[in-house]
């Protein structure tokens, strides 16, 4: 398998500002929520913040940033991706796979004929669809 020298992983991206004391709305794009928990870090364009709390509502996940103390400051993270560093990343049993792993991976018929490489995975309720 093709390993991804990938630094940071996109885990999920700041919908808009909530409140007026510098919370953050979160679409959360990780198999793994608790990554949002109170202390954790997370980087912000490639800066280390600390999560200072952290709450579900309707789906997303609410925010408190160690930075962000204000609305104005919320307003210009809008749409930033909210990201880990690799060293970060959970392990996985043996066959599974993060889709930051498969981008890249060539794939062949059992002929032996290229088809081409996975270019994008469509994530659908039953299962991944991957894009060649």
């Amino acid at each position: 398998m093709k390993s991804s020298n990938l630094e940071f992983i996109t885990i999920g991206r700041i919908l808009t500002p909530w409140g007026i004391k510098g919370k953050l709305k979160v679409e959360v794009i990780t198999d793994f929520p608790q990554r949002f928990a109170s202390s954790s870090t997370v980087y912000i364009n490639r800066q280390p913040m600390t999560i200072d709390s952290a709450e579900r509502h309707k789906g997303e996940v609410i925010i408190k940033l160690n930075a962000i103390d204000s609305i104005e400051a919320a307003r210009q993270l809008q749409g930033q991706p909210i990201e880990i560093h690799h060293s970060q990343i959970y392990s996985l049993p043996e066959g599974q796979y993060y889709h930051f792993q498969l981008i890249g991976l060539e794939v062949w018929t059992i002929r032996g004929e290229l088809l081409g490489t996975i270019t994008v995975i469509l994530t659908a309720k039953s299962n991944d669809n991957y894009v060649v």
